[in-house]
C-alpha cells in the first residue's frame, strides 16, 4: 500500500511539472568559494567544480550557519577531500565514541539578493549565465574549522556574504546590528558544496532577466526557463511577427 502511495505522489509530482529536489552537497578535493558562479566537470574518475565567474556582491546577502556531528557518510566525505592534503588540524572520527567532532554548514538564505546583484551589478557574470543554461552557482558549503572561527560565529546574532577589493567572499558577523566582524572562508578546509541553478523569464519591457534561482534538479516554473536562449527566440519570433 506504501509502495503504492509512493508511485502515486511521483506521477503527481512530474505531471504538475515538478520534480523532488537534490540538496546532496558534492565533496570537492579543489578549492570552492560560497557565492561562485561555474559548473561541474565530469570525468572517468571524478567530478569537479570549474568556476567560470565570481560575482561582486556589493549589498550583503543573508546566509545562515548550523553545525553537526560527523556521522560515518560524512566523515568519508571530509577524508575523501582532504586526501593527499597536507592538513595541520585532520579531524579524527570514531563512531563507538559519543564526542563525535563537529563540522559547519554555511548556506546562503537570500537568493533575492544575489538575483537582484547579477542583473543589474555583474554584467559579464549576468552575459556568461545567459549563454551557458548548465552553470550553477553555489550556495551552500561543508567546512571545517578552528575554535575561534565557530566562537566569532555563534557570538553574532546576523551574518552576511560580500565581495571585497580582491574579489574574495566574505562573511561579515554582526550583533545587534552592529558589525563585529569579518571571517575569511578560505582559510578553512571546505569538504563539501551545494549547487543552485538558475531560471529566467522576459520582463513587460520584452528584456530577458533572471527570475529566481533554484535548487539543483528542481524545475523551473512554467512562466520560466532554464535556458535564457529559449526565451530570446521567442522573443526574435514575435518581432519578426509584429
Amino acid at each position: 500500500m506504501k509502495k503504492t502511495i509512493a508511485i502515486i505522489t511521483l506521477i503527481m509530482c512530474v505531471s504538475c511539472g515538478v520534480l523532488p529536489q537534490k540538496n546532496n552537497f558534492h565533496t570537492t578535493k579543489t578549492p570552492v568559494e560560497l557565492g561562485v558562479i561555474g559548473e561541474k566537470q565530469k570525468s572517468l574518475r571524478k567530478t569537479a567544480f570549474q568556476t567560470f565567474g565570481v560575482p561582486k556582491y556589493d549589498q550583503k546577502i543573508k546566509v545562515s550557519y548550523s553545525i553537526h556531528q560527523f556521522k560515518k557518510d560524512t566523515y568519508k566525505e571530509y577524508k575523501k577531500a582532504i586526501s593527499g592534503k597536507d592538513q595541520t588540524q585532520k579531524i579524527i572520527f570514531n563512531d563507538s565514541i559519543p564526542n563525535k567532532p563537529f563540522y559547519t554548514s554555511i548556506s546562503v538564505t537570500d537568493k533575492v539578493s544575489i538575483v537582484s546583484s547579477i542583473n543589474e551589478n555583474n554584467l559579464s557574470i549576468f552575459n556568461y549565465l545567459k549563454k551557458s543554461p548548465e552553470a550553477t552557482i553555489i550556495t551552500g558549503i561543508k567546512l571545517t574549522s578552528g575554535a575561534p572561527f565557530l566562537n566569532q560565529l555563534k557570538q553574532s546574532d546576523a551574518i552576511y556574504l560580500q565581495t571585497d577589493k580582491y574579489k574574495k567572499q566574505r562573511l561579515l558577523l554582526f550583533k545587534n546590528e552592529k558589525k563585529i566582524g569579518e571571517l575569511d572562508l578560505s582559510k578553512e578546509v571546505i569538504f563539501g558544496y551545494q549547487l543552485s541553478s538558475f531560471c529566467w523569464k522576459t520582463t513587460k519591457r520584452r528584456k530577458i532577466k533572471i527570475a529566481t534561482i533554484v535548487n539543483e534538479g528542481q524545475n523551473c516554473s512554467n512562466t520560466t526557463k532554464r535556458n535564457a536562449q529559449e526565451l530570446e527566440n521567442k522573443l526574435t519570433e514575435n518581432s519578426f511577427k509584429f
